[in-house]
């Protein structure tokens, strides 16, 4: 017997219920949750009485327990997936929003960081608008809770991962990426250089796209360079660059609050190791307010 969150999950010889048993069983604690967690909403608009925190937390706890399951179950189902994938979706946005409206309570931190792991590792999409206003007031709060620096990292995970689609056109690979100009990636210890790097579309010198250092006088190369250039699975410290019409995808962004001048740049399904320091959270606002992303200090 294993548990996880709360949920106790066993195995076949523990003569489990049938998939539609436990689907409807699922369903059924899925509308007391709502319907509990709308009566303690009621509480909190009412003038003269105090929130109950301890079930604020208890139904949390319950909603994240729920989500690990459905997690789990989703290898296990193949009937009744589509309807536990709509729970889901339906459930973790409405308990992100609650959590974060209190992004201070270490409870809480823990609990919205479990819910994007989750959600990440199912592939889930969890809806863009709660993912941004909810990550950035876990963002807001780390400068006076550090420990919820941890969960706007996760928002942060997250967002990437959305951001897959409503990528620029990348139907027509550039001729010469060399023609780029402006591609410099600076190696540091512990950088790990692109497993590949292709570049789409052609575009006047000037309007290409860049990734170079801030202030880069390196030898220019032709009047056209590549429109879009893509940099796939890099680990890369970011600081003191220049990136311009860039998407990485499948890579490590690293971030310690230095120069940066940042636009039109994508993340997609990307890993941050971020600065905890006043530029370091306005770049995270940045890339949680949309993408592309365009930022500077």
């Amino acid at each position: 017997m294993q548990i996880a969150f709360g949920w106790v999950i066993t195995g076949s010889g523990d003569n489990m219920a049938t998939q539609e048993q436990r689907t409807k069983g699922l369903e059924t604690a899925y509308v007391n949750i709502r319907e509990r967690l709308s009566k303690i909403e009621g509480r909190f608009e009412a003038p003269h009485k105090s929130p109950n925190t301890i079930m604020i937390a208890i139904l949390s706890m319950l909603g994240v327990g729920m989500i690990a399951y459905l997690g789990w179950l989703g290898v296990q189902t193949v009937d009744h997936g589509e309807k536990l994938a709509v729970i889901y979706q339906v459930l973790a946005p409405q308990l992100l929003e609650k959590l974060s409206s209190s992004p201070r309570n270490l409870g809480n931190i823990d609990q919205a960081t479990k819910i994007l792991a989750i959600a990440r590792q199912t592939g889930e999409r969890i809806d863009p608008t709660i993912v941004s206003e909810s990550g950035k007031k876990f963002v807001e709060a780390s400068s006076a809770t550090p420990a919820a620096w941890r969960a706007a990292k996760a928002f942060l995970d997250y967002q990437s991962l959305l951001n897959s689609t409503g990528l620029p056109e990348m139907s027509s690979p550039a001729k010469d990426l060399s023609s780029a100009n402006y591609i410099v990636i600076p190696v540091y210890p512990g950088s790990r250089m692109p497993q590949q790097l292709n570049g789409f579309g052609t575009a006047p010198r000037d309007q290409s796209a860049r990734l170079e250092p801030l202030g880069s006088t390196g030898t220019k190369v032709g009047e056209t360079g590549a429109a879009i250039v893509v940099v796939e699975g890099a680990d890369l410290t970011i600081d003191s660059m220049l990136i311009k019409n860039i998407v990485f995808r499948n890579s490590t962004i690293r971030y310690h609050g230095g120069p940066i001048q940042m636009e039109n740049v994508y993340f997609v399904n990307c890993d941050f190791e971020v600065s905890q320091d006043q530029a370091s959270r306005k770049f995270a606002l940045a890339v949680l307010q949309s993408s592309p992303v365009k930022f500077g200090v």
